[in-house]
């Protein structure tokens, strides 16, 4: 498709600006293609994030597993928010740690995704129904329009739990999405948009916090005839909306 075409070669684009910037990771090193990588710069950019009224008015906050994000959760965990956060590929579903239960040393480890398994607990989409709620959802990404079209791994993660969580009724439509990116990773390029596409409502690098003047309700359905069945049965997720 011309659109899916357009967005590959944005990403190869993204992947050889970003190679300037980003930090390795301790399993995928610099497969960049593989992770969501930190970058310099990524502590400024928390701080821009921490000073928006979505934040500080969040009590429950989700934020993907990226590695550019741990401060981001050590900061919301230390402050006494509730976060949720996804397991690598949702593979096991979502996990939620309180921060006000935490020590503040308890709150680095469970900012890693490491150290949240000692800490959280699982939860399923019932319970974040039910219990989380979350008005401020977080993520990575490869890189991002001005008008708040991100580029991920291509895999479509974070466009599957913002569906799973809406279908679920754990979030609603206009929450605020937040994208946390390296200023270079932000592009002036006009990309084609797909239904299942989450625009941002704001994105924050290093030097500036963007409003991206989002318009029109997202979608929030799940594509079920773009899942595999193997793909189902390999989400808990999925399962439990499926069953």
């Amino acid at each position: 498709m011309v659109g899916d075409s357009a967005k590959d070669e944005a990403r190869e684009a993204a992947l050889a600006r970003l190679r300037t910037v980003a930090r390795p990771d301790h399993r995928h090193h610099w497969d960049l293609a593989e992770f969501i990588a930190d970058f310099e710069g990524s502590a400024d950019a928390t701080a821009q994030l921490l000073a928006l009224d979505a934040y500080r008015s969040a009590r429950v906050v989700f934020v993907t597993p990226d590695n550019g994000l741990r401060r981001l959760r050590e900061q919301a965990l230390h402050d006494g928010k509730r976060l949720l956060v996804s397991t690598c590929g949702i593979g096991r579903g979502f996990l939620g740690v309180d921060g006000a239960t935490l020590t503040r040393e308890q709150a680095v480890l469970a900012s890693t995704m490491e150290g949240i398994d000692e800490l959280a607990h699982a939860v399923t989409l019932a319970d974040v129904a039910r219990e989380w709620r979350p008005t401020l959802l977080v993520t990575g990404a490869l890189a991002v329009t001005r008008d708040g079209l991100r580029l991920g791994k291509g895999r479509g993660y974070f466009d599957l739990e913002w569906a799973l969580l809406c279908t679920a009724g754990a979030v609603q439509r206009d929450a605020t999405v937040i994208t946390l990116v390296h200023d270079i990773q932000v592009t002036a390029e006009r990309l084609p948009t797909a239904e299942h596409d989450v625009i941002s409502d704001w994105i924050v690098t290093p030097s500036a916090a963007i409003a991206t003047g989002r318009t029109g309700m997202r979608s929030g359905a799940i594509e079920w005839d773009r899942l595999s069945a193997e793909k189902i049965a390999a989400t808990p997720p999925l399962q439990e909306l499926s069953s």
